[in-house]
């Protein structure tokens, strides 16, 4: 046991300079001498924790110049847990800022790179907690994903990156960016452990109003008894070749196994990252209002209460950030109010009704049913457009950084569980294919990504 930590900070030290994956972590020997005293199902576990969930022993920053300084007054349920059933907290993952980005380019701290090519960037937004499992710093990570920020890095570093129900896991301590969206996500290698993780995070948080009582359904899953649907919106302008490909290949191989492969419309999916982008940051603007440098972070001087205020959110917050808030600013305005945000919330409703329409469970939230419903028991798809574009990519004006979250979007937008796994590969580079199951069929969508990777 001891000697995985060795091999973990082994790791850090080879490589967390050019990876650039963890913006803190702990002193390797005090980790060391607690192994000893851990018990529980995540004993001597190397975890690392994205750095927008708060911790006791370190900072909180969320990647943010205004939250630089942080240390958190309480610590997340999420970490809570991990200490009670023996996890290691190893360090803290670099991320997008307040979890704003695709590719972990929106970082106080620069950029996190891409283990498998650190030319690449590794996605985002929880960008530092995939390089970190990808590069061997640990066995498992936690991210949050509200748009694809767990799927999106798993994709580009070749790893697992599961998300689960909206609700199956207390967000509390979760600093957020969008809070009907944000959704504890766990990053690994290795399944069994994704699954271990999962089952000590799940439940019930009184801290949480909005985290919900378990109810997964957990079945016996053959595949030659599935019925493995494809969206046909999701063949999409500026999806490689490649990714086509591997999608492709992957359905061939579950038809070969016996699975049926149907053709499904989810027709709303294709306004949903539109709808996104505009709830998202409406979302953001009332969650980062309270940054104002006055009870805690970043303090500019200014000449008056109103200077110093304008300085410290100007310099505070990164250009990524001010954009979405200003964003939301615009969406929520009492005359655009119901030209963008009341619009979008009924894309949003007709994304989770259409999702609905395709499953052959039932959504518990809603007991709805539906006539000529295919009944499909999963969706496949990919998980990102291409492959992880290089560092210089990103920086031309040409580059449209939101885009690659068209796959992952649909399925926050509408709560459901989703995993991306490695499908295959272009030329060494990691190509992911999503998963995606009813809402509370967590134990069925980790039981079918099993299968699927035998």
């Amino acid at each position: 046991m001891k000697e995985k930590v060795v091999e973990c900070f082994r790791q850090i030290h080879l490589k967390n300079k050019r990876l650039n994956a963890l913006i803190s972590q702990t002193d390797s020997q005090m980790l060391l001498d607690q192994i000893g005293n851990k018990n529980g199902r995540l004993r001597g576990i190397p975890i690392v924790v994205k750095d927008n969930f708060a911790t006791a022993e370190f900072k909180t920053t969320c990647a943010s110049k205004i939250l630089s300084a942080y240390y958190s007054p309480i610590e997340s349920t999420a970490v809570r847990k991990i200490k009670e059933e023996g996890g290691l907290i190893i360090g803290k993952a670099n991320m997008d800022e307040f979890g704003m980005g695709s590719f972990n380019t929106n970082s106080f701290y620069g950029p996190s790179l891409n283990p498998v090519d650190p030319l690449r960037v590794c996605g985002g937004s929880s960008g530092g907690s995939a390089a970190a499992v990808a590069a061997g710093f640990c066995a498992v990570a936690i991210g949050s994903d509200t748009g694809g920020s767990v799927r999106l890095p798993a994709s580009y570093c070749g790893i697992y990156g599961f998300k689960p129900s909206y609700g199956s896991i207390s967000r509390y301590g979760l600093i957020p960016y969008a809070h009907s969206l944000d959704t504890v996500g766990i990053l690994s290698k290795d399944l069994n452990i994704i699954c271990d993780v999962f089952d000590v995070l799940k439940g019930k948080d009184e801290l949480d109003p909005t985290s919900i009582v378990s109810k997964e359904r957990k079945e016996i899953l053959e595949i030659e008894n599935l019925r493995i649907g494809v969206p046909q919106e999701y063949h999409v302008d500026g999806i490689s070749d490649a990714v086509l490909r591997v999608w492709s290949q992957t359905l061939e191989k579950l038809e070969k196994r016996g699975a049926k492969i149907v053709p499904v419309s989810i027709p709303s999916t294709s306004q949903a990252l539109s709808a996104y982008y505009i709830i998202a940051p409406a979302e953001a603007y009332s969650n980062l209002a309270k940054y104002d440098g006055i009870r805690y972070g970043f303090k500019a001087n200014g000449d008056n209460y109103k200077d110093s205020l304008f300085k410290t959110r100007t310099e505070g917050f990164g250009n990524e950030v001010k954009k979405r808030i200003m964003i939301g600013a615009y969406v929520l305005k009492s005359l655009e109010k119901s030209r963008f945000y009341v619009a979008a919330q009924k894309v949003r409703k007709q994304v989770q009704d259409d999702f609905d329409r395709v499953f052959q469970a039932v959504n518990p939230l809603t007991g709805a049913k539906y006539e000529n419903s295919p009944q499909i028991d999963f969706l496949l798809t990919p998980s990102a457009l291409d492959v992880a574009p290089t560092l210089e990519m990103t920086k031309s004006k040409d580059w449209n950084p939101y885009i690659n979250d068209v796959f992952t979007v649909p399925a926050s937008l509408a709560g459901l569980p989703a995993i991306s796994m490695n499908g295959g590969n272009e030329n060494g580079l990691p190509i992911g294919i999503q998963l995606v199951g009813q809402y509370g069929n967590d134990l069925n969508v980790l039981e079918f990504a099993k299968l699927l990777s035998q």
